[in-house]
């Protein structure tokens, strides 16, 4: 190759030879001698003073001192160009070859995975996606279906975005799922156990007729001493002898308050929060299941009590109430009720109180066989609290059926079951109401003479038991003013004066008959009754002192058509907030564990229309009378309407790759060092409590014998049945076998090697919440499947970048953590952690060590993500554990700029705004930002000043966003945006520990204004 070159040598004046010198930090290092200019410069400028010795005269002769040509057709010339245009490539190359020697200046990837494996590190190959997937049982045919589903089910996404592929997800571990774990409702309600007073001793008393809320779950929240009490709030009354309830008649046929307060006294030595006391109030606010009842002002409700003695009498007493409002809680299913004895408006309402958590007896494992009945689960179930272990533990030792245990504890009074003859305690609605017959009748002093009526009945003292002429009815006790088929036997009927006096009744017979009296003629229903315990009505004589002969047939009045209305429970009005440690359950769940993954779904209180669902874990699990409690390792992350609420705990963990099985090839003894390729690729790794954090999926099968993954040949005997797997920068995976020194060689068959393996890792497997809802294999009873969560903690195989912090952190470590910083480059070396800070805090006397990190792509940890729990495992097994660790995800924390731009005429405004934003987004995004690093006003204005184009910078906001979305300082411009180390937390907070904060830019946050700069 010939050049030309000009007269002085592109000029090259420097003719003495380069030395490398080079200081540290640099990207690219130096290391040419020289270039081609130089090169034949200096040849040619030495040509002539090249000097020799004479071998006789010792003399320095310079025999080529005339050769001074730099003609390029002279020969010496091209020869010259032809040694400086070698020289320039050899040392062109031996400087690339001298920067793939250093782990800062490499720029080939096999240059720097063979320096790492020179020091025992193996570039990370990634790590694949964890999710919890959360399956739905068919319970149409069984609620109580049980399914196992094994390891290895497989579930896909279906695309969210443009360019997304499925991404096929298996699960790792096997399961258990119930159809009664598909959607278990949050509790709404609490028991609302209602008696009515009725004192048959003294008619007189002021409750008669008043309905009074029983405490009998120890969970009335009583008001504070010496605070005034709020409108519609009263003192409780106290019950300590069973003597004193004698006058209150349960509505709720399952209540029987004198066994309530026994059983109060006797679990009062079991566990002493339990009060040896009952406490009642009394309330105009009552809550029925079901809406749309049809209640309207002014109608009567027939309330009924009934005690029922340990010798099986009854003592029944009913009362009315008039209908003062009544609404629909939608969201509940209930119907708020308020009625009262006269149906006045009340001035305050009086409502039922605020509850705190209810407080039963704690229960020893009994020793002996107990029967399986009503009483026994009552006792033992649900006036008692048993931690999940010991309630399961109880139904197995008794040989329970955990179906009927939840079924009995579960079962509710039935409303629509046919009337009988015995008295049923309820409400009853009274939806129909007339008058007698003869009450609309003339005045016998208008009638005709000789109209043959008999006697005047226009005195008004007639009563409704007797005809016109004063004789007791026949066929019937009373007759009404028209017919009315709605009333019939058993029913409930009240008979009212005009000064609301009023008297229950059970109707006994109904019969239609044609009537002749009072001057009138027409159909009327005739209407047997009877007292409210079932025993015959006695009617008085005409005249005689009684209270039924104050019901006359021109004002009396009688409401019948009754239905039955079916209690409800309280509302429990309070969300499920966010960061609660608890959610209750609306009915007993039997076989839930402690680190169980359940999702929570429902409406969000704080965003009206939007749903929500989240991935939590189960700390412990209580029953405490009849209802599970879940007590969680961390709370939700959103507050949640709690009638919406429900929670699934048929998950199962699933990682993203696609099980394979395939034979690699067919051993031969008499090979060293076979290798074999993977068809799939890339290779699935998991997280995993390993020093590297991720485990593989592979495992290979020899003649039916497992062999086992090492790192590497080098330290494997001659027997050990090993393998080393090494990754392609193409992605592929290729394993390699021994030579029979390092490792065993092969042994000789024909395609006995089976490899099974997973394919999948990387950002892909990232999908979106709810992205997961297609079965690619279904267990036969299952019909659904979905990601409540989105899929997180991924690693992408590392790149240049990575390798180059990876491998000398990795050595620092040695395996072992010993000072912060091993924590910090421990946990940055981790499978699936992009960033990690260490900080020393004290609890108390203790010290600990608090490690904030975050994922390896900007989508935030949850708190209970598998790569907290391994990197916590793996950094236990490495340290010294006589001080506490904790692994929390770093809080993230966004800011927001405003700045106008001031650009060159020569550039486009868009061009500037676009350029602006992007380096904005780079310069101070997830990927560039490091945990505990500040923001200042001046970093952001000479990232605005790099933009090409830009001339001058205005920055007016620059200011954090806080949890309620508007920036701390609206207007301010702040100088330094801090960025929270950890820290602890005081005792009103619910955690004990911050983690240390991670500051990036929103996107959303970005406002520019773009001007023209002024000549």
């Amino acid at each position: 190759m010939t050049h030309k070159p000009p007269a002085n040598i592109c000029g090259a004046t420097d003719r003495d030879e380069k030395r490398p010198d080079n200081r540290p930090g640099l990207a690219s290092i130096a290391y040419r001698i020289g270039t081609y200019p130089e090169f034949i410069d200096r040849m040619l400028w030495q040509l002539p003073r090249q000097t020799v010795i004479d071998p006789d005269s010792k003399a320095a002769l310079q025999p080529l001192a005339d050769l001074r040509t730099r003609d390029p057709a002279d020969p010496t010339f091209a020869l010259f160009d032809g040694f400086a245009a070698t020289l320039d490539v050899l040392s062109f190359y031996s400087e690339r070859v001298a920067n793939e020697a250093y782990v800062g200046t490499a720029t080939q990837r096999r240059s720097l995975v063979e320096m790492a494996r020179m020091i025992g590190y193996e570039p990370a190959p990634g790590v694949a996606a964890s999710v919890a997937l959360s399956f739905t049982v068919e319970a149409s045919d069984d609620p109580y279906r049980a399914v196992d589903i094994p390891v290895g089910v497989q579930a896909m996404s279906v695309p969210t975005r443009k360019g997304e592929l499925p991404q096929v997800f298996e699960t790792v571990a096997p399961i258990t799922a119930r159809a009664e774990w598909n959607a278990m409702p949050a509790r709404t309600l609490y028991q609302q156990p209602l008696a009515l007073f009725h004192d048959s001793g003294n008619p007189a008393h002021a409750d008669n007729g008043n309905i009074f809320l029983f405490d009998l779950d120890n969970s009335f929240k009583l008001p504070v001493p010496g605070e005034p009490l709020e409108p519609g709030q009263v003192a409780p009354r106290l019950f300590s002898d069973v003597a004193e309830l004698a006058p209150y008649h349960p509505i709720d046929g399952d209540t029987d308050l004198a066994g309530e307060l026994a059983e109060r006294i006797a679990a009062h030595a079991l566990n002493p929060e339990v009060e040896p006391v009952l406490r009642a109030l009394p309330v105009d606010e009552i809550y029925l299941r079901g809406t749309g009842l049809g209640l309207r002002p002014g109608q009567r409700i027939v309330v009924v009590g009934v005690i029922v003695a340990a010798d099986d009498t009854r003592q029944v007493a009913a009362s009315t109430l008039r209908v003062v409002s009544a609404a629909d809680d939608r969201d509940f299913g209930v119907t708020r009720l308020i009625a009262t004895r006269g149906g006045e408006t009340p001035d305050a309402v009086k409502r039922s109180p605020a509850r705190r958590s209810p407080r039963f007896k704690r229960l020893a494992m009994p020793t002996v066989r107990l029967a399986f009945t009503s009483d026994t689960v009552k006792t033992v179930v649900r006036q008692a609290v048993w931690t999940g272990p010991a309630l399961t533990a109880l139904v197995k030792s008794q040989s329970w059926s955990r179906v009927k245990l939840m079924h009995l504890v579960r079962r509710q009074k039935q409303v629509d079951a046919p009337q009988t003859s015995e008295a049923r305690p309820g409400l009853y609605v009274l939806r129909d109401d007339c008058s007698f017959f003869g009450s609309a009748a003339p005045k016998y002093a208008s009638l005709p003479t000789g109209h043959g009526h008999g006697a005047s009945w226009d005195s008004g003292d007639v009563a409704i038991w007797t005809d016109s002429q004063g004789n007791l009815l026949t066929g019937a006790h009373v007759f009404l003013e028209r017919e009315v088929k709605e009333i019939v036997p058993d029913g409930w009927a009240a008979i009212e004066t005009p000064e609301g006096e009023a008297m229950v009744f059970r109707v006994a017979a109904v019969a239609t008959q044609s009537r002749a009296d009072f001057a009138l003629t027409g159909k009327s229903s005739g209407v047997s009754f009877r007292q409210p315990d079932g025993s015959a009505l006695t009617i008085p004589a005409a005249g005689d002192a009684s209270p039924l002969n104050d019901f006359l047939f021109r004002t009396a009045h009688l409401f019948g058509a009754s239905a039955p209305l079916d209690l409800a429970g309280t509302p429990i009005r309070d969300d499920v907030a966010a960061g609660a440690d608890a959610i209750d359950l609306d009915a007993l769940y039997l076989d839930l564990v402690d680190g169980q993954t359940i999702s929570i779904a429902g409406d969000r209180s704080d965003a009206d229309g939007l749903a929500e669902s989240e991935t939590l874990t189960v700390s412990d699990v209580v029953h405490i009378g009849g209802f599970t409690r879940l007590l969680l390792k961390s709370g939700p992350e959103y507050s949640y309407r709690r009638p919406t609420v429900t929670v699934n705990a048929n998950m199962a963990a699933a990682t993203h790759g696609e099980t394979y099985e395939e034979q690699l090839g067919s051993g031969d003894a008499a090979q060293i060092f076979q290798r074999f390729k993977l068809t799939k690729a890339p290779l699935t790794y998991v997280s995993a409590e390993t020093p590297t954090g991720r485990a593989s999926s592979l495992a290979i099968r020899v003649d039916g014998l497992l062999w086992h993954e090492l790192p590497t040949l080098y330290d494997a005997g001659p027997e050990d049945r090993v393998y080393a797997v090494r990754g392609e920068d193409d992605g592929n995976t290729w394993v390699q076998f021994g030579d029979g020194l390092r490792g065993s060689r092969l042994p000789t068959g024909q395609l006995n090697i089976i490899a099974t393996y997973r394919a999948g890792i990387g950002l892909a497997g990232e999908v979106a919440d709810e992205a997961i809802i297609q079965l690619k294999t279904r267990p036969l009873g299952i019909r659904s499947v979905v990601n409540p969560s989105r899929a997180s903690g991924s690693a992408a195989p590392e790149s240049l970048a990575d390798i180059r912090q990876g491998a000398p952190r990795d050595v620092k470590t040695l395996g072992r953590i010993v000072s912060l910083i091993d924590y910090r480059d421990f946990a940055a070396n981790f499978a699936g952690v992009g960033k990690a800070l260490a900080a020393q805090l004290w609890s108390g006397s203790r010290q600990l060590v608090l490690l904030s990190i975050t994922g390896t792509s900007d989508v935030i940890l949850d708190d209970d993500a598998p790569v907290i729990a391994n990197l916590q495992a793996a950094a236990d097994a490495a340290r010294d554990r006589s001080h506490r660790l904790v692994v929390m995800p770093a809080a993230r924390r966004f800011f927001q700029l405003a700045a106008r731009l001031f650009h060159h005429p020569d550039h486009r405004a868009e061009d500037v705004d676009l350029a602006a934003r992007a380096l904005l987004l780079d310069t101070f995004g997830f990927a560039r930002r490091n945990i505990g690093q500040v923001v200042s006003a001046a970093e952001v204005i000479a990232a605005l000043q790099a933009v090409p184009g830009v001339v001058g910078v205005d920055l007016d906001q620059l200011a954090l966003i806080v949890d309620g979305g508007a920036p701390v300082g609206a207007a301010s411009l702040a100088t330094v945006l801090p960025a929270q180390g950890a820290r602890l937390l005081p005792a009103t907070e619910n955690a004990d520990f911050a983690a240390a904060e991670l500051v990036t830019l929103l996107e959303a946050g970005i406002t520019l204004t773009v001007e023209a700069a002024r000549a």
